[in-house]
């Protein structure tokens, strides 16, 4: 996706303000401050970046973890931007049967060993251009208390990695999600 502006008053045709990212999916974008904060996902997880009105990059900001960013904001005057974080314990990515590098978040009680002899939870969803990003779920606390491990796979289909991905898991494509 890509950020574009348009004038009302003399309609010509769209000037784009942000670019389309190559790899990067853009999610969305919150004015306040004098600038526009712009939310990309990234490697299945958020990055916010800080934009003047013209599109030109003005700075990164710098999440406390790797995780997902449902909800972000400013106000118009202030420069400090807030948002809630979701985050996971790591990302790791594996190799599909095709070489392609799939990531996964993996999340588990502090302290615990991965040794293979924990109960795991495997989710994965590839489909629909639906992204499968870091959540705060209530019912995985128990279970992860108790040594559990929960994993989400990030499956080809969604939108995580924009178009290609969403097209790498479709029709005749299913058994390399």
């Amino acid at each position: 996706y890509r950020l574009a502006r348009i004038d009302l008053l003399e309609p010509r045709g769209l000037e784009t303000v942000i670019a389309e990212h190559p790899d990067d999916l853009l999610e969305a974008v919150a004015p306040g401050g004098g600038y526009l904060w712009v939310k990309y996902l990234r490697n299945a997880q958020n990055k916010i970046y800080k934009y003047d009105y013209e599109g030109n990059r003005q700075a990164d900001v710098p999440l406390p973890a790797i995780g997902s960013v449902p909800s972000f904001g400013c106000k118009d005057r202030e420069q400090e931007i807030f948002f809630s974080l979701n985050t996971f314990t790591e990302q790791l990515f594996f190799e599909s049967s095709d070489g392609e590098h799939v990531p996964m978040f993996v999340s588990h009680r502090r302290g615990l060993r991965l040794d293979g002899s924990n109960p795991c939870y495997l989710y994965g969803y590839g489909g629909f251009q639906i992204n499968i990003t870091p959540a705060f779920k209530p019912e995985h606390i128990l279970f992860m208390e108790q040594g559990g491990v929960v994993v989400n796979v990030n499956l080809r289909g969604g939108s995580e990695y924009g178009e290609r991905w969403h097209k790498a898991g479709m029709l005749d494509r299913k058994q390399q999600v």
